[in-house]
């Protein structure tokens, strides 16, 4: 029973002749719309494609196992129909070499082919995360020391995140700011421009919560006291209802009195 596609899909799958780019979250059926598309290229009867030619590349190496897996059996049920097409057999063939692999290993090829032009050792390897690991507290640890003992104001500044000179932990938050700002499209420039507009902000003695910052922060802070005076709420309505915990009603009518004078004062800043 063949598959049904999406028209989204199909269009996926069809069109040629032109540069493509298809957006889809996960478990939308990526893999196999890409199968799908790879088999009809390779079987196309007025202009096939080759496998060889092809430059496929994933995330991690299961999902590129599993690509070829299909491609092999998509190609292996075709070429089980028409036995005699010597190109199907030549590409079932080529399969075991075509780049189908990650992004990593094809950026790893490719300096292992441009060592020289790069100036990089032909013994070049990549390290491991343990070895990352162990780099980066490394280097980090230099760096601390460097501007401790050439920059009279990075104390003050360091305590500021640790509360007393503690190169440890000051180097542990500042790696994982530096991870963090991998996932950014703008990289540590995000956290370049967010400092600019601090300072200004604090040069013209802008009120915080009117800040870009301060709005998030205002906005969290808001949802989380009016889910615990929902919380308080329920809890005193069920206490009134039940006289054999009624002791503990004080203190919750208490409390939620006081998320409700927290909403009104948010909602003071809000405005």
């Amino acid at each position: 029973m063949s598959r049904k596609w999406t028209e989204a899909q199909s269009a996926a799958i069809r069109i040629h002749n032109k540069t493509l780019l298809v957006s889809a979250a996960a478990g939308s059926g990526k893999t196999a719309t890409l199968t799908e598309r790879i088999i009809r290229s390779i079987t196309d009867t007025n202009a096939p494609a080759d496998i060889s030619r092809m430059l496929i590349v994933t995330f991690t190496r299961a999902a590129a196992e599993e690509l070829k897996t299909r491609i092999f059996n998509a190609l292996s049920e075709a070429l089980a129909k028409d036995p005699s097409n010597r190109y199907l057999a030549s590409q079932l063939v080529k399969l075991g070499s075509a780049r189908i692999c990650t992004i990593d290993s094809f950026c790893l090829d490719l300096l292992r082919s441009n060592f020289s032009v790069l100036g990089l050792p032909a013994s070049f390897r990549i390290a491991d995360e343990t070895e990352m690991e162990l780099l980066s507290h490394s280097v980090m640890e230099e760096v601390l020391d460097f501007f401790y003992e050439t920059d009279p104001a990075f104390p003050a500044f360091a305590e500021c995140f640790t509360g007393t000179r503690n190169t440890d932990r000051l180097g542990n938050l500042l790696i994982d700011l530096a991870r963090k700002s991998n996932s950014i499209p703008q990289g540590i420039e995000f956290f370049r421009q967010n400092a600019i507009e601090t300072r200004e902000n604090a040069e013209n003695q802008v009120d915080f919560f009117a800040t870009s910052f301060g709005k998030i922060i205002l906005l969290h802070a808001t949802d989380t006291v009016r889910h615990a005076h929902s919380v308080f709420t329920a809890a005193c309505d069920y206490i009134s209802k039940n006289p054999d915990v009624s002791v503990l009603f004080e203190a919750y009518d208490y409390d939620r009195t006081f998320c409700e004078a927290l909403l009104v004062a948010l909602q003071d800043k809000n405005h």
